[in-house]
């Protein structure tokens, strides 16, 4: 959510629990987070492991940003976004080609590129996983 929202924490909570897949235990299935935003604005995330293993799909990942201005939602594996605004603007966006996230982070311990990610990020969101 600091990546979508460009906002810092001052506040968040988590909860998580392994209710479907106890011989791994060590492994949360699923996690609930709700996180105070610098600017005034909250965020919720939920993340689960919990569907069958004869649903019909496994990606049905999606992000929701909601605002006085308009709502964002990214849909269908990231390939998708879908805006509807204040201005009048409604409808699917055009989208940047993929990165790849492996590819890119293999590039990066060759030598051959800039991660996506930095350094200071991980650290940042590991201590912000870490409190919650």
């Amino acid at each position: 959510m600091r990546w979508v929202s460009g906002q810092d924490y001052i506040r968040v909570a988590a909860w998580q629990g392994n209710k479907a897949h106890p011989k791994y235990s060590g492994c949360e299935d699923h996690a609930g987070l709700l996180l105070q935003l610098a600017n005034g604005g909250t965020a919720v995330c939920h993340l689960d492991y919990l569907r069958p293993e004869n649903a019909p799909s496994h990606e049905d990942s999606r992000l929701r940003v909601a605002g006085s201005e308009g709502v964002l939602e990214a849909f269908e594996n990231g390939n998708r976004a879908n805006l509807i605004s204040s201005r009048g603007l409604v409808g699917d966006l055009p989208l940047p080609p993929a990165v790849d996230l492996f590819s890119t982070f293999i590039a990066t311990l060759r030598g051959e590129g800039e991660p996506l990610i930095s350094v200071e990020e991980s650290f940042s969101i590991t201590r912000v996983c870490l409190k919650a």
